[in-house]
């Protein structure tokens, strides 16, 4: 298939598609006078199947074995070849016609007089008419093989000589003059099509570098993955630069590199951690945050230069990636040494060819747009996780805040602060702390498996976080316990722990305690994780603070419940022993007085009667008050018999269901008989009930009662009917009272009375 809109045809070639005479004023340089009859017809049509070619942009390796056939039939020389150079001094012959010593994909340095040498230094024709005694690679070479003289013209590209087209004879007579002249025909046409070939390369991998990089644009807008983005930004690298080998390596925090995407090479597998050897490219672009090269890793040290050696790869180029301004990684490229390519046939002439491959500065300089697009997606990717982390961490925090602000018992904030800095840190031992007046640290909350289990005591004797903690009230961090004396460090090391922060639990100005965060890895723990840390432990101080603040009221309240118990147990017992008493020897008097009055005065024995019957009345009143202030059988019997024995005086039955394994303190006793006794006395008065259940349990953690009837319900708490006064004395002992009456439904009352440790006595 023709492709002529990238074929530019000028000068000799274009007179040759339009069957014009060459003259020597179309050549580039002068050619000597008298030389005549330099283009017969015989090589106009040999120009004009080349210029065809040409314009149909055949392969270049074909249109060469075509353009070495041509030139020695039309000049009837029996060796021709076609070189191109190399930038350090050197010819690679890319095909060659009956020349078996210079055979296509041979490399020849040029390190003496010779034609190749000869045009490769001035850039114009040249000939040697004979070789004997010139020294030299090539020229010993044309010798031995028998030949004498020899012309050469320059292929010129982009203003230097890219090769040449160069023939040979074994007669000692010269090539004949103008041989220069009519070599240049043919070279010129050779030029156009190298240059078109480049142009049309160039568009070509212009073209499949965009589609590559908008494959790996598209991936980093839909948010792929990094690992599955740096193995396409591989694959993508080396199909368009056509590279050997293609890392994508990202530098660590302990001064190494790790392979973090890879396309064959197996010596750099993924996840391989490489030391930065200083002749690297590792080292280099790290060191410089610019784009490095090594051109030859032969006699190289270290182990990536083996490696690299290893798998064939003789030099290599490094394109840091940069992000937020600093080098997180590069992207490195190894280039093999090339290798001949297959025999390539055109008409009845054979030859070889090696092309030229993309040198590396250009190559640093299209591995700069993939760097670019590999760090924008790192860049975006840790914004996202870092927002990612902050929403997780500030998930944990509302959580940990919720209970706090809920007053939830101490010990579940506790163990919800270990499990929820754990998950936010990413470590599973963590440990909270709290400092005693002895100089211990005593663990109250702990997550993972370790020696520093909830309820152990340690002495802080030796260097650890929790003692640096306690000292100076300030966050800590200990990178390694190798070594270290003391109780806590030598339990650390007997777990496998490397490293530990820990950040103070500050309550009233001082250090309460600690929450330690301890790592097995062998990298030490983040930098900043204190800082992330110490949010966790504001909110154990608050809770702390709060809980300290909670006990002492209810420690206050519970006293003045017990006060107000014990003041009416007085009462009580100055009515039982004064006025009660009083009460029964009056009307024991009036019984003698009534006695001793005659039968002749009814009158009189009436009205005694009548003020013994009121001051029974009286008594039985002071009775039921002293019965209402405190009752007594509790002292004797016990909650559950008394309850039993108010149950059993009911007018309505009552279903009593009691479990207690042992005798709670008084003020709960009776907290819970006043409670049970005013639900009884309502469900009588105003529920229409026609049955009561009342289910008490009781352990060591507290005691939780269910009261229920099956009456009107719409009992309400503040509407006079005596249940504000329950749930104050149920509250001021920590507990909690909760009500349910819809109307029509019973009414239900649920109590929790926490046991605390201790009690205000009397």
């Amino acid at each position: 298939m023709r492709n002529e809109a990238n074929v530019t045809l000028h000068g000799p070639a274009r007179r040759c598609i339009e069957a014009g005479p060459l003259t020597s004023r179309d050549l580039p340089f002068p050619v000597a006078e008298g030389v005549k009859g330099l283009s017969t017809g015989l090589e106009q049509a040999a120009l004009r199947r080349v210029a065809t070619l040409v314009a149909e942009a055949v392969p270049l390796a074909d249109l060469f074995g075509a353009v070495v056939g041509e030139v020695a039939h039309v000049l009837d020389v029996p060796a021709v070849s076609l070189g191109r150079y190399e930038a350090e001094g050197a010819m690679i012959v890319a095909t060659s016609l009956r020349l078996p010593a210079f055979s296509g994909g041979s490399r020849w340095p040029l390190d003496g007089p010779s034609v190749p040498a000869n045009v490769f230094a001035t850039g114009r024709p040249a000939r040697v008419d004979d070789h004997i005694g010139l020294v030299g690679t090539i020229a010993e070479r044309v010798h031995r093989s028998g030949l004498r003289s020899a012309v050469g013209a320059p292929i010129l590209v982009d203003g230097g000589a890219w090769g040449l087209i160069w023939v040979a004879r074994k007669e000692a007579e010269p090539l004949p003059a103008g041989t220069e002249f009519r070599l240049a025909n043919f070279t010129e046409l050779v030029a156009i099509a190298v240059s078109n070939a480049r142009s049309r390369d160039r568009l070509r991998r212009l073209a499949d570098q965009q589609t590559s990089l908008r494959r790996v644009a598209t991936l980093v807008a839909e948010g792929a993955t990094l690992p599955r983005l740096l193995s396409t930004v591989a694959q993508e690298v080396a199909r368009i630069l056509d590279l050997s080998s293609v890392a994508v390596v990202r530098y660590e925090p302990d001064g190494t590199s790790v392979v973090v995407a890879s396309f064959s090479d197996p010596s750099f597998p993924v996840g391989s951690q490489w030391a930065l050897d200083p002749d690297s490219l590792n080292a280099m672009v790290l060191e410089t945050a610019r784009p490095a090269r090594i051109d030859d890793y032969l006699g190289l040290p270290g182990p990536i230069a083996v490696a690299a050696r290893a798998s064939g790869v003789n030099s290599g180029v490094g394109v840091p990636i940069m992000v937020d301004g600093s080098v997180w990684g590069m992207i490195a490229a190894g280039r093999r040494a090339p290798a001949e390519t297959p025999p390539l046939f055109a008409g009845n002439y054979t030859g070889r060819i090696v092309l030229a491959t993309e040198p590396l500065s250009e190559i640093e300089a299209r591995l700069g747009a993939f760097t670019e697009l590999v760090a924008t997606s790192i860049s975006r990717t840790q914004a996202q996780d870092d927002l990612r982390r902050l929403a997780d961490e500030q998930a944990s925090l509302r959580r940990v805040a919720t209970l706090v602000a809920e007053g939830a018992p101490p010990a579940d904030i506790f163990n919800a602060v270990v499990g929820e800095v754990g998950r936010i840190l990413g470590l599973d031992r963590i440990k909270l702390v709290r400092y005693e007046p002895d100089g211990t640290a005593t663990v109250i909350g702990a997550s993972g498996t370790h020696p520093f289990a909830v309820g152990t005591n340690w002495k802080l004797d030796g260097p650890s976080v929790a003692a640096s903690v306690f000292e100076t009230g300030r966050q800590a961090r200990l990178d390694d316990y190798s070594d270290r004396p003391g109780m806590i460090a030598s339990a650390a090391r007997e777990g496998g722990f490397r490293s530990a922060i820990g950040a103070p639990v500050t309550v009233d100005g001082r250090a309460w305690g600690a929450v330690i965060a301890i790592s097995v890895d062998r990298d030490p723990i983040p930098e900043r994780s204190e800082v992330r840390l110490r949010q966790f432990t504001d909110l154990v101080a608050t809770a702390v603070s709060n809980a300290t603040a909670r006990a002492e009221l209810i420690a206050s309240r519970a006293r003045i419940v017990t006060a107000g118990d014990e003041a009416r147990r007085r009462i009580e017992r100055d009515l039982h022993d004064g006025a009660q008493q009083r009460l029964l020897a009056l009307g024991l008097d009036l019984q003698r007085v009534r006695a001793s009055v005659p039968d002749d005065q009814p009158g009189t024995r009436l009205g005694l009667e009548q003020v013994e019957r009121d001051l029974e009345l009286a008594l039985e009143e002071v009775r039921e008050i002293s019965r209402g202030l405190h009752p007594a059988s509790l002292a004797r019997v016990g909650l559950a018999r008394s309850l039993r024995a108010l149950a059993r005086g009911s007018p309505v039955p009552v279903e009593i269901d009691i479990d207690i394994v042992e005798r709670p303190p008084e003020p709960i006793e009776i907290a819970t008989y006043y409670v049970v006794s005013e639900v009884l006395t309502n469900a009588i008065k105003h529920s229409q009930a026609s049955a009561i259940s009342v289910h008490i349990t009781c352990d060591q953690t507290g005691l939780r009662a269910r009261l229920s009837d099956d009456g009107v319900g719409g009992a309400e708490v503040g509407a006079g009917s005596g249940l504000t006064g329950l749930s104050d004395r149920v509250e001021a002992l920590g507990g909690r009272f909760h009500l349910e009456s819809p109307p029509g439904g019973g009414t239900t009352i649920l109590i929790d009375l926490p046991i605390a440790t201790s009690w205000p006595t009397p």
